[in-house]
């Protein structure tokens, strides 16, 4: 589905699919069907969005990626390994930055290592450290750091990893509009220069058409795709383009947000 020129490489990693996914959860209000009938191919090496009105299953379809929640109906493989749990092929990053916040910033980065016994961890948390931005802040603790500062943190623990697919849930969702700007180019940098298959959770319309090579739109609960928006626009983007703007007419216009006013569904 989606489009990558680096799937001529020997050694591609990162092509993530969905069969069919469903997924029900039980609860004390009754059963909630989050997913229905996910089918979904993203290639290796791509950056996908998945957009989509609070509650249609963005999320879930993350966690069930990511193993962190179990599939009802339908599979998921990473570069044709089925996925039955967590592992150390997927990253994850979250909308708050999750670090530890009795360790310093290079120990959080390390951490992920340590626990995977890689030799020379703190090096290899220190060469993340710079290709982030960070150099000079490895000893500083997360509560010493602005937010945006804190996200690269978890960008570098997770890519220090070596993922073949990160996962992102509204990770730039808790910063103001000029670092969230600042933070789309700093993650595109880092994705241009290591490839890493992005798949990324997001309500923002612009930052998926800026940042992503398909936008994937979810409809309401169950969630099902509605459909998927290829962005066929020259890198770096620019926000005034006319093209650019099409493109975010058409995903509000298949939102049902273009303009107009909508009924709404209760009344105060």
């Amino acid at each position: 589905m989606v489009n990558s020129a680096y799937d001529s490489l020997n050694g591609r990693r990162g092509q993530i699919e969905l069969k069919n996914v469903g997924k029900k959860y039980k609860t004390n209000i009754g059963e909630v069907h989050a997913l229905s009938d996910i089918n979904l191919t993203i290639e290796a090496g791509s950056y996908v969005s998945l957009i989509g009105a609070s509650g249609c299953g963005k999320s879930t379809m993350l966690r069930v990626i990511a193993g962190l929640t179990p599939l009802t109906a339908g599979s998921v493989t990473l570069d044709g390994k089925e996925i039955d749990g967590p592992g150390s092929d997927r990253g994850f990053v979250f909308q708050e930055h999750a670090l530890f916040p009795w360790l310093t910033i290079r120990q959080n980065v390390a951490f992920g290592l340590k626990e995977a016994r890689k030799q020379n961890a703190n090096d290899e948390a220190d060469k993340w450290l710079e290709i982030t931005g960070l150099t000079g802040f490895g000893n500083a603790f997360p509560h010493q750091l602005s937010g945006g500062m804190c996200q690269r943190a978890c960008l570098a623990r997770s890519l220090a990893m070596n993922p073949a697919a990160l996962l992102l849930d509204e990770p730039l969702g808790a910063l103001d509009a000029f670092t969230r700007m600042y933070m789309q180019d700093e993650i595109l940098r880092v994705w241009e220069n290591r490839k890493t298959t992005m798949l990324m959770v997001t309500h923002d319309v612009d930052e998926a058409i800026y940042m992503s090579d398909c936008v994937v739109l979810l409809s309401p609960r169950p969630g099902r795709i509605e459909k998927t928006v290829e962005i066929e626009l020259p890198r770096p983007r620019d926000r005034n383009d006319d093209r650019f703007i099409s493109y975010r007419k058409t995903i509000l216009e298949s939102l049902h947000f273009a303009g107009f006013r909508r009924e709404p569904d209760f009344y105060i």
